[in-house]
């Protein structure tokens, strides 16, 4: 009797299990579509609920979302399995989602315009040797926006019009997260060679991070073909806020470059620089204000604040052959601060320099990940910065170690 009830439970747990598991298709997919032609006027219906339309395998071509004034979202995405490329263009436009979940979606020559907001990008690729990604809000830089782009591969990109295959033109409140940015187009011209991610005008509320790749990204490259001069991200202004935080970049030439217009506040911190050329705060023609430079690890990597007030570059780790300068500019570093930087070797400047050679969880740099970029327990630079915490980058707490999300479209089915 014993043996037949244990039976039974075991049975239950797996069915149980089995009940637990998200369905491909289940809750997923409110409608279906097969052709191009109708995806605006489906978007346009039943603006108030949010539903998901699925695409059928095929390339739907350049499609106009215009004047769709939603209040929640519809999301557009592959079906089970499916591959689907498109070029979206959203105007003036509400509450519009594209994600590659659950198969293979391939975006180019996207260009969201006329004040849209909540417009997402997830889970997709652009196509290689296309053009990219473009925010173009100048007719409204101080309306909340609120865009998404998270989990997109921008791999070998070209130009979005201006300079970056994603650019951002007077965005306000965009978050560009868990992204790569890697290589440099050659198969477009001059066209091709481009920026990682490049603003303009009154760009303000931007946070680049956490989880984003910059790599590759080499001006050599860019030289040959068309030579643009090629950042993993370069601002042109904007009041700011920006964020910059829980990136890595490395295997490039330029790490972030503010030229031809004023920066303000912003914040790089957490980041990760492996092997990059040049890290370039500096600026031709115009002064940044309170650019902060905090909880870094620089391997291999120069880096440089000139032309630069009320600026702090604390608490960060150069290692290998990175060095730190305030020198050149038009006015070096005015009323900025320099203090709590570990160095393995006596090439730190400032107050309170750590000199030594620090350990890290992930072994001897480079290092692969950016949770191996974090000081092991016991390294020189613990607990040692401007703030009591760790010099370089901090993990605990900080992305891109966040758990992973919730599961969705569960259904539970009552046994009996």
């Amino acid at each position: 009797m014993k043996t037949l009830l244990i039976v039974i439970v075991c049975v239950s747990l797996a069915l149980l299990a089995v009940a637990l598991t998200p369905e491909i298709g289940w809750a997923q997919c409110d409608q279906t579509a097969t052709t191009a032609s109708n995806l605006a006027s489906i978007a346009s219906g039943s603006t108030g609920t949010a539903f998901t339309v699925c695409l059928s395998a095929g390339a739907y071509g350049s499609r106009q979302f215009f004047d769709i004034l939603r209040t929640a979202y519809v999301t557009f995405r592959p079906s089970p399995g499916a591959s689907v490329t498109m070029s979206p263009q959203p105007g003036n436009s509400r509450f519009i989602r594209f994600d590659g979940a659950g198969g293979t979606l391939t975006l180019n020559n996207v260009n969201v315009n006329s004040c849209s907001r909540n417009i997402e990008f997830l889970n997709l690729s652009f196509a290689i040797d296309s053009a990219g990604l473009l925010f173009s809000m100048e007719t409204c830089p101080t309306t909340v926006q609120n865009h998404l782009v998270d989990n997109v591969v921008f791999d070998r990109v070209g130009q979005a019009l201006f300079e970056g295959r994603l650019n951002c033109r007077s965005c306000n409140t965009v978050t560009i997260k868990n992204s790569r940015f890697a290589g440099v187009a050659t198969g477009m011209g001059n066209a091709g060679p481009s920026d990682g991610i490049q603003t303009q005008g009154e760009s303000r509320a931007l946070t680049i991070g956490p989880g984003n790749i910059f790599e590759g990204i080499l001006q050599s490259t860019c030289n040959s073909f068309g030579g643009a001069h090629c950042d993993s991200i370069q601002l042109q202004g904007g009041p700011g806020p920006i964020l910059i935080t829980g990136n890595i970049f490395r295997n490039g030439s330029n790490v972030c470059q503010c030229t031809d217009n004023n920066a303000v506040n912003t914040q790089f911190t957490h980041n990760v620089i492996s092997d990059m050329g040049d890290f370039q705060i500096g600026c031709g023609g115009c002064s940044l204000n309170g650019f902060n430079i905090d909880h870094n690890t620089f391997y291999n990597s120069s880096s440089n604040m000139n032309s630069t007030t009320n600026g702090t570059f604390r608490s960060n780790i150069l290692i290998g052959t990175s060095s730190f300068s305030t020198g050149g500019g038009s006015s070096g570093c005015v009323n900025c601060t320099v203090s709590f930087n570990l160095c393995d070797a006596g090439g730190c400047t400032g107050t309170n320099q750590i000199i030594g050679d620090p350990t890290f969880v992930g072994g001897a740099p480079p290092i692969s990940t950016y949770a191996g970029w974090a000081l092991a327990a016991g390294s020189l630079g613990k607990n040692a910065g401007h703030d009591g915490q760790d010099t370089g980058i901090i993990t605990s707490g900080t992305p891109p170690s966040q758990p992973p999300a919730a599961p969705t479209n569960l259904r539970v089915t009552e046994l009996r």
